[in-house]
């Protein structure tokens, strides 16, 4: 297991820096956010899926579920190095039209080589460290849910295995919806010019931050009684994190696309730490509850539950402090070269760039 999180920390930098060579100034949300939102959809269907598998499947349940997951990561594996190209030149797939359209909404020239990386000058850059405390703060939200929410389901709302899967991913479907239509709707406010990159990256994971934090709040103070309303509260809660695609998870191409997968690469790195740990990520929260709220520890019982999510909702408190204070859409002057100083970077001339060019 440990293995498998130590080589997927390698998909996301990798797939940020093609998004960074692929994605025009004012489609950088929705493409990010399509590309993101396949973790809480993968998610949810494994919840679906997982549950039947394990009472129906093959070689004693459990291991069709590895069987079925691993093939299908092989398959898609795949079709990525076959279709997948690392910029729009070298893709023999693509129109001159289109590719003229993408080289001309790059903030940088994609057939150059990368510059030595400024560790320096990103390691103090005050909206760099914003993303990775954000990134940190929706990572420990999420995975915590994540391998929590079928435990809380079976034990506090008395869900049984088959409807457990199902009802675990309705939060997920939720997040997806709501992380697609941000997206759209983001670019199409930049692209009018009717609100700015910075505003806007703000204001999305703010949001995503307090409504995920008190929708968790909620969730605690619910029981076996009254599940159906658990059940909303915690897709609310996801709803609100979908958000973050449009928000700090897209950001990191905003300050520096030259370097967006070394940047994703290093936010990552903080970042993965509760992917990493996720297995015990519940307990932490649960022991960090105890010393917080001075309570005796406590075995599976709604109360303990109640906790762990204060202490989910804390950790979103901080991401609105470190990330509403601090981020910025601006490209970062360690970021830009001959093609970003030419390019005027406004909003304005982005849309201007946006509407002349015909594809």
């Amino acid at each position: 297991m440990d293995g498998q999180i130590s080589i997927e920390g390698l998909v996301l930098p990798s797939g940020n820096s093609i998004i960074g060579r692929w994605a025009p100034l004012l489609e950088k949300s929705k493409l990010t956010s399509i590309a993101y939102l396949g973790v809480p959809f993968g998610i949810g269907i494994s919840f679906i899926t997982s549950g039947y598998l394990c009472k129906y499947g093959f070689d004693n349940g459990w291991g069709s579920i590895f069987y079925l997951t691993g093939g299908f990561t092989v398959v898609w594996a795949i079709a990525w190095f076959l279709c997948v190209r690392d910029t729009p030149d070298i893709n023999q797939w693509i129109s001159k039209e289109e590719l003229n359209y993408i080289k001309s909404n790059i903030q940088f020239d994609t057939t150059k080589r990368t510059a030595v990386v400024p560790w320096c000058q990103i390691a103090k850059n005050p909206p760099f460290l914003a993303i990775l405390v954000a990134r940190f703060c929706v990572n420990w939200v999420l995975y915590a849910l994540v391998t929590s929410i079928p435990t809380f389901m079976k034990i506090v709302l008395r869900y049984d295995i088959q409807s457990n899967g199902a009802v675990s991913s309705l939060p997920f479907a939720c997040q997806v919806l709501t992380g697609f239509l941000i997206s759209q709707l983001v670019d199409f406010l930049r692209k009018k010019s009717i609100i700015s990159t910075t505003v806007i990256r703000r204001l999305c994971s703010c949001l995503g931050f307090v409504g995920s934090g008190v929708f968790l709040i909620g969730t605690g103070f619910t029981s076996c009684e009254d599940r159906e309303i658990a059940v909303v509260l915690l897709s609310l809660a996801f709803l609100f994190n979908g958000f973050h695609n449009a928000g700090c998870l897209v950001n990191n191409i905003d300050i520096g696309q030259k370097y967006a997968g070394t940047l994703l690469g290093l936010t990552n790195t903080l970042a993965i730490v509760p992917v990493a740990v996720s297995r015990k990520l519940t307990k932490y929260s649960r022991q960090a509850s105890e010393y917080i709220f001075y309570t005796k520890p406590l075995l599976d019982t709604a109360e303990e539950w109640r906790h762990m999510f204060y202490v989910c909702a804390g950790v979103c408190l901080l991401g609105i402090v470190g990330y509403g204070c601090f981020a910025s859409g601006e490209v970062q002057e360690w970021a830009k070269d001959e093609t970003a100083m030419n390019f005027k970077k406004t909003e304005k001339n982005d849309k201007h760039v946006f509407d002349n060019t015909k594809l």
